[in-house]
């Protein structure tokens, strides 16, 4: 079975909740006339929005120009992609829409002159708006108050989440035992990309039946895996399934684990293993982020490996434990000097002009690769092609690279 297709809304039948806010939406679209507010979509993560908002367009033919997180958000860019697309047509004369998701995640040191470039939008577009966010109340977005009619999306219910768990079963002919439904219907929290990810980690074929077999129903009903233990199953084990297995009993989200991960990895191996499993883990990296900016969440499938077997298989031994998991250096660090912050600020704005990523994922996954890497070659004696390496590449000084490998 192909992720994506399980992911991916094909009808109504396949979303089980929010029926009043799509029928909403749709009208919006069909009846929208010059000069009507944007629609603001807002609701926890993994209630539907990106998705529906996507399966409404497709369905009546819109051409969808976007923003989100990942792209460039100043005023400049703005205007530059979205303003023209405000007031025209598509090649194949469809009409445009304007998304700008996660707009709650808008920063007003770096997404310069944004609101300003947002609201002129909104006063001069001819073509419907729609801002997607986690929290429509959010400060961050406070100037977009009585600019946009806010449609809410709320989590699903327990029944609601086993609704769609159900139909998906049914739909694709998954052997899913019922006890299995029941732990990822506990665990979702009305999250139901979660659960989605849950029914297909554990539905897929990894080519270890027997392991999978003998892994134990009781363990699942039990209380949720710590993360220490999650950490144990990666690190330790010897076996393909055990740490993937593991991952769907984990309760953190996908960016908390990876920081774990990265904190530790250099804790435990030890030599050229470091590098193999920091690869491993930069290619979950790449496919998370790819999976997110097309929708094609196929690629949480190679996410999933590579964050958990990729890095339990990169060791050349077998390593025992001999010191306690470290924190991500994140929460470690929550009293990190002013100064700190700034020079690491200022670092993640030359890397956002050459690397095309949000400053949270410049800091939690590129920034931990790099500072293992100048590390590795202090190490060896070649502190100066380093130097040359990330001044010509990334345009950083001799002081942004020391301050990478320090802190």
């Amino acid at each position: 079975m192909d992720i994506y297709e399980l992911y991916k809304f094909d009808s109504s039948e396949d979303i089980v909740n929010n029926s009043d806010n799509i029928r909403k939406i749709t009208d919006y679209l069909k009846n929208y006339k010059n000069g009507e507010k944007p629609l603001l979509i807002a609701g926890p993560s993994g209630t539907g929005k990106t998705s529906i908002i996507n399966f409404i367009l497709k369905k009546l033919d819109y051409n969808i120009v976007n923003l989100d997180a990942s792209d460039y958000r100043d005023r400049d860019t703005i205007e530059k992609k979205l303003v023209s697309a405000s007031h025209t047509t598509s090649l194949f004369n469809n009409k445009n829409v304007i998304v700008l998701d996660e707009i709650d995640d808008l920063n007003n040191k770096y997404d310069a002159g944004a609101s300003t470039a947002i609201l002129k939008l909104i006063k001069e577009s001819s073509n419907p708006i729609i801002f997607i966010a986690n929290d429509a109340w959010d400060k961050k977005i406070g100037f977009l108050r009585n600019k946009v009619d806010t449609i809410n999306f709320r989590s699903l219910t327990q029944s609601e989440i086993r609704e769609l768990l159900e139909y998906k079963i049914k739909k694709f002919n998954l052997k899913v035992k019922t006890e299995m439904v029941d732990f990822i219907v506990k665990q979702s929290n009305g999250d139901a990309r979660a659960a989605l990810n849950d029914l297909f980690t554990i539905s897929i074929d990894i080519g270890d039946a027997n392991e999978i077999e003998e892994y134990s129903m009781a363990g699942l009903r039990s209380n949720k895996m710590d993360i220490f233990k999650f950490l144990d199953k990666v690190f330790m084990a010897n076996t393909f399934s055990s740490p993937l297995i593991a991952l769907s009993s984990i309760d953190l989200d996908n960016d908390m684990i990876v920081q774990w991960l990265s904190e530790n990895i250099p804790n435990i191996y030890k030599g050229k293993d470091v590098q193999k499993a920091l690869d491993n883990l930069a290619l979950a990296t790449m496919y998370n982020n790819r999976a997110s900016r097309k929708q094609y969440y196929l690629y949480w499938r190679y996410r999933n490996v590579f964050m958990t077997s990729g890095i339990s298989l990169s060791k050349s031994k077998y390593y025992l434990r001999s010191s306690s998991y470290n924190y991500p250096k994140n929460i470690r660090e929550l009293s990190k000097s002013k100064e700190d912050r700034k020079k690491l600020n200022l670092i993640l704005d030359k890397l956002k002009r050459t690397i095309k990523e949000s400053r949270f994922n410049l800091r939690e996954y590129y920034i931990p690769i790099m500072r293992e890497m100048v590390k590795e070659n202090n190490k060896a004696g070649e502190m100066n092609r380093v130097y040359e390496f990330f001044e010509l590449k990334y345009n950083l000084s001799k002081e942004d690279v020391d301050f990478i490998k320090d802190h």
